[in-house]
C-alpha cells in the first residue's frame, strides 16, 4: 500500500483503531505513532502524533524500518522532541500535500 493510500485510509479511521497493520502506537514513548506501509521493497514508518489541533495528525519524522531498526536510528527520539516543540509552539506545522492537493481537504 503506497503512502497516499495509507494516509487516506487513516484519515477516515478513528484514533482508537490506529492499529497494526496500518499504524501502531509506539510503546515506551509518549503519544508517538507510526504509519506503516511498504513501497519499493522497503518498510516505511513515518512517525508522528495526534495534534496540535483537534482531529489532526502531525508527521514529525520520516523513517524506514528493518528488523527492529529504524533509519535514522534516532527517529523515535527525534519524533518525540519535535512533538514537544510543536505542542509548546517552538515549531510550526504545515498541511500535507498529496498529488498537488492539501490533504485532508480543508
Amino acid at each position: 500500500m503506497p503512502f497516499s493510500a495509507a494516509i487516506r485510509y487513516l484519515a477516515n479511521t478513528p484514533k482508537i483503531d490506529w492499529q497494526e497493520p496500518k499504524a501502531k502506537k509506539l510503546k515506551g514513548v509518549k503519544d508517538i505513532y507510526e504509519i506503516r506501509f511498504k513501497a519499493e521493497k522497503k518498510q516505511y514508518r513515518p512517525l508522528g502524533f495526534f495534534g496540535p489541533g483537534k482531529d489532526e495528525f502531525t508527521i514529525t519524522v520520516w523513517a524506514t524500518h528493518k528488523q527492529d531498526i529504524y533509519d535514522p536510528d534516532d527517529a523515535i527520539e527525534t519524533a518525540s522532541q519535535r512533538r514537544d516543540d510543536v505542542i509548546e509552539t517552538r515549531a510550526n506545522t504545515s498541511p500535507l500535500t498529496i498529488d498537488g492537493e492539501e490533504f485532508p481537504p480543508p
